[in-house]
């Protein structure tokens, strides 16, 4: 088993394990600046940044805990990146990902004809932010939109893991989307131009096996409409962005082929 040093920016900079914290760090999507060996402060910040999003101590400085998050981390990125099956599905419960309580809640009925897809319109997060990426959009539309929850039900993320939001039986956030009657479930990314991300096979599978389980258990009808937001009537919007617009026919087969 390979162990490695506690080093930080003010302990072993150059020590010979930094070149691999650089290469990790940069691997699952933070910005480490250039593989140079050397232990500066943008490297100091990427590794806060992990830390953060990884609920770990906040100090900059890479010992056992953090070092065995990012192996996680980079684990998960290598799988989802070259595979495209995931295992184990199975629905990552609010209390799991640190979500705050909603001000308050509005039942939806079972049997609903409609299911609405979205993006989150921001750059997809690492593997290990995540949850952070859901903590963040859920204070963003509590706090300045005003909101009682999270919008969405339920949140698909790049790796296919698939977190509760308003979860089963509430009603999502919005207008004009026939939300007494609708679900909705959002991916996290930006999928459309300027940021141009596709999304992973991992996330179009979750959100299939997703949606199969709700006709399963009622809480959709078996021939629910799998609908973009752009294509409500009136809506405003790109969104869930082209690139996942053009994968709606897939989820709808991932969907379909199970249960017709």
């Amino acid at each position: 088993m390979i162990s490695y040093t506690t080093i930080s920016r003010k302990r072993r900079r150059r020590h010979a394990d930094v070149p691999t914290l650089q290469q990790w760090l940069t691997e699952v999507g933070y910005d480490a600046g250039k593989i140079d060996g050397v232990f500066n402060k943008k490297l100091e910040q990427a590794v806060m940044n992990f830390q953060t999003d990884a609920g770990l101590q906040i100090d900059g400085i890479v010992s056992g805990q953090t070092w065995q998050a990012l192996k996680i981390a980079l684990s998960m990125q290598r799988n989802v990146l070259e595979s495209k099956e995931v295992k184990e599905f199975r629905i990552i419960p609010k209390q799991e990902w640190g979500a705050r309580q909603p001000k308050q809640t509005a039942p939806l009925l079972r049997h609903c004809p409609i299911i609405y897809i979205h993006h989150t319109a921001s750059p997809r997060p690492s593997i290990a932010g995540e949850f952070a990426d859901a903590r963040r959009h859920q204070d963003r539309h509590m706090d300045i939109n005003g909101w009682n929850d999270l919008a969405y039900n339920f949140v698909i993320t790049p790796s296919g893991r698939i977190i509760e939001g308003r979860g089963f039986g509430i009603r999502p956030a919005g207008r004009g989307l026939g939300v007494r009657r609708s679900y909705g479930i959002v991916f996290q990314g930006y999928f459309h131009a300027y940021v141009n991300e596709k999304p992973t096979e991992a996330a179009i599978e979750s959100c299939g096996w997703l949606i199969r389980k709700m006709i399963d258990e009622e809480w959709v009808i078996p021939e629910v409409e799998i609908v973009a937001h752009r294509d409500v009537q009136g809506a405003k919007t790109v969104c869930c962005g082209d690139h996942l617009y053009n994968r709606i026919d897939d989820i709808r087969k991932e969907v379909y082929a199970t249960i017709l």
